[in-house]
């Protein structure tokens, strides 16, 4: 593939991610969005539909997941492994889901600041910015 037209693609993925990113409040169900904004130490925890919730978080995952795999895909493509890739973030988003589902139930009992985190890895797409290095590094060995 021409290299014009792959630098092209790259960059139309990345403009998905902060798209994706900048109509969060309209696209998804996050309680949490306002809650974690304010003053959530003196702030009564929000009223949370789980399944809405549960539902949102996986779709908001899904499309993050799918333009990262997509973009290490076309930066590396001859070195990564789409089906290594696809299992990892399965594998992944059933371990957080399961962890920031649980504290939720229990409207953080336990502190605040490990939910939010765990949300974070949810909503954002940081297995791609821990995996561009390690395909960078993988490919010029």
């Amino acid at each position: 593939m021409k290299k014009v037209i792959r630098y092209s693609v790259i960059a139309i993925l990345f403009l998905l991610l902060f798209f994706i990113r900048g109509f969060e409040d309209v696209l998804f169900y996050d309680p949490f969005l306002l809650y974690f904004e304010n003053d959530y130490l003196l702030a009564e925890f929000p009223s949370v539909d789980m399944w809405k919730l549960f539902l949102s978080i996986l779709f908001r995952f899904s499309l993050n997941s799918i333009v990262s795999v997509l973009i290490l895909k076309f930066v590396f493509s001859e070195t990564v492994q789409l089906k290594f890739l696809i299992w990892l973030y399965i594998v992944f988003f059933i371990v957080c889901v399961s962890v920031f589902l649980i504290q939720v139930q229990s409207e953080f009992d336990n502190g605040y600041l490990f939910p939010f985190y765990v949300r974070r890895l949810l909503i954002h797409p940081m297995l791609l910015i821990v995996l561009l290095p390690v395909y960078f590094v993988k490919r010029n060995r």
